[in-house]
């Protein structure tokens, strides 16, 4: 069984070469990277030359102009050689032995429609971890699941699934789903959420692996930078939401587990740490309307999220101070 490791990426040159080195640092043999560039500006054209001189076995793509992220993972996977494709983002990094662990669990079941690993979320440098969001709706899920249903698998990993760094999807279905299916309405930067559905309806065999494979980079979002605070929200919550649907539908309990858990979970966090970066109050008003049109069904929007606005932004940003130099001073102790 061999693998291949498919890196969208456009202006990252501070960061791919981290990601480079986790892959390269760890197997040689069995894998190809693959590197599909999204008309970068910066030097990462550059990086990548001195990286095909150390692994040669990478395929570097560069387009002549950005046709967003959806189509780069697409074009990734119809390069790759090999029958699975780990999708791994520019600025995140595989952890050692990651590689071998997961080559070996595809010799075992390989038949599968995919796998979604687990994570650790650490610093914007990767030089600490800090606390994860758990990869399960609710932290359901502590061992290795198998799901052998598109339902199931939504209803306890259904946002984990948009974690592009960790899923490997296998490349024959990906590519059947991409011919058989119109999916120019699911161009939103989520139409991998929809192709791995897509996937495990026809093969229903997806696999959650437990052990922890990738370190992701907090507050390092490329979509932020592009699109700005606001827009980055509406893909979150609005246009992930056009996906769910487009799968279960809107009514379906797939999908209001999943909302259910984002409004519950994930959102007061996100939005805590929006506010520990001092954002204007305008904006709070424009996330706040926005919010409450998505959420306001949901009693955690009442309970978890509404409250949050009314704590004046220097308290997050004290809090964010000490909670940082506590991870990073616990680490560097647990270290020694």
């Amino acid at each position: 069984m061999k693998l291949s490791i498919c890196i969208p990426t456009r202006n990252r040159a501070d960061t791919i070469s981290v990601t480079l080195d986790s892959i390269i640092s760890q197997e040689n043999k069995n894998i190809e990277i693959i590197i599909v560039d999204g008309a970068s500006t910066d030097n990462t054209q550059m990086i990548i030359k001195k990286y095909k001189k150390r692994f040669k076995n990478i395929t570097y793509y560069r387009r002549e102009k950005c046709v967003g992220v959806d189509k780069d993972i697409s074009k990734a996977i119809q390069l790759a050689n090999n029958p699975y494709c780990w999708l791994l983002s520019d600025d995140d990094a595989l952890i050692t032995g990651s590689i071998p662990y997961i080559i070996q669990h595809l010799k075992e079941h390989s038949k599968i429609s995919g796998i979604s690993t687990n994570y650790v979320h650490y610093n914007d440098t990767l030089d600490y971890p800090v606390d994860t969001m758990p990869a399960s709706n609710g932290n359901k899920l502590n061992c290795n699941t198998y799901f052998t249903s598109a339902e199931d698998c939504f209803f306890d990993i259904g946002i984990h699934l948009g974690f592009l760094s960790c899923q490997i999807v296998r490349k024959d279905l990906w590519e059947k789903v991409l011919i058989k299916n119109d999916l120019s309405i699911f161009e939103n930067n989520w139409m991998m959420v929809y192709i791995i559905g897509r996937m495990i309806m026809q093969n229903p065999s997806w696999h959650y692996i437990h052990r922890q494979c990738v370190r992701q980079r907090i507050d390092n979002d490329s979509f932020v930078n592009k699109v700005g605070i606001y827009n980055r929200q509406l893909i979150t919550h609005v246009d992930y939401g056009v996906t769910i649907a487009g799968l279960f539908g809107r009514k379906s309990k797939v999908y209001n587990s999943i909302f259910y858990h984002l409004v519950s979970d994930r959102l007061p966090r996100n939005f805590a740490n929006l506010k520990s970066k001092n954002i204007s109050f305008s904006m709070q008003i424009k996330l706040f309307k926005l919010y409450f049109i998505t959420y306001n069904r949901y009693i955690a929007f009442w309970l978890k999220v509404a409250p949050l606005f009314f704590i004046p932004n220097f308290i997050y940003i004290y809090i964010r101070k000490i909670y940082f130099y506590q991870k990073k001073q616990s680490y560097h102790i647990n270290k020694l």
